[in-house]
């Protein structure tokens, strides 16, 4: 499980050759980013080491304090009515991202999104 800062989503996720490991990442508000406006992280740290063990071979698992960069911020910041706001979990293979929904902050759900993306 890695911390990603903005270069290293960049060079990691962005900039990723094809074929490339896939990533589980999550983009969440943490006491890096904003220490006033801290959410609660234990749900999703608990996911993130979860799916890290189950899927550290072919998985890439990561969060990133998406306040920490203006890419990520103006990209992850949704205005939206509470328990639709970040914590994000997205996935990222093959050039394409997806965006799971919020309700799927469990680990069964997560394993099974992670098994079929599109599905």
């Amino acid at each position: 499980m890695r911390y990603l800062t903005n270069e290293k989503y960049n060079d990691w996720i962005v900039n990723a050759p094809e074929g490339s490991k896939p990533w589980f990442v999550v983009f969440g508000d943490t006491a890096f980013g904003n220490p006033n406006l801290v959410q609660t992280t234990d749900a999703f740290m608990n996911i993130l080491s979860c799916v890290s063990k189950l899927y550290g071979d072919t998985l890439n698992v990561g969060l990133m304090d998406y306040r920490k960069s203006e890419k990520t911020h103006e990209t992850y910041d949704f205005r939206a009515s509470y328990g639709q706001q970040a914590p994000y979990l997205m996935m990222f293979k093959d050039g394409k991202a997806y965006h799971f929904s919020q309700s799927s902050i469990s680990t069964d759900k997560v394993s099974a999104l992670l098994e079929d993306p599109e599905g």
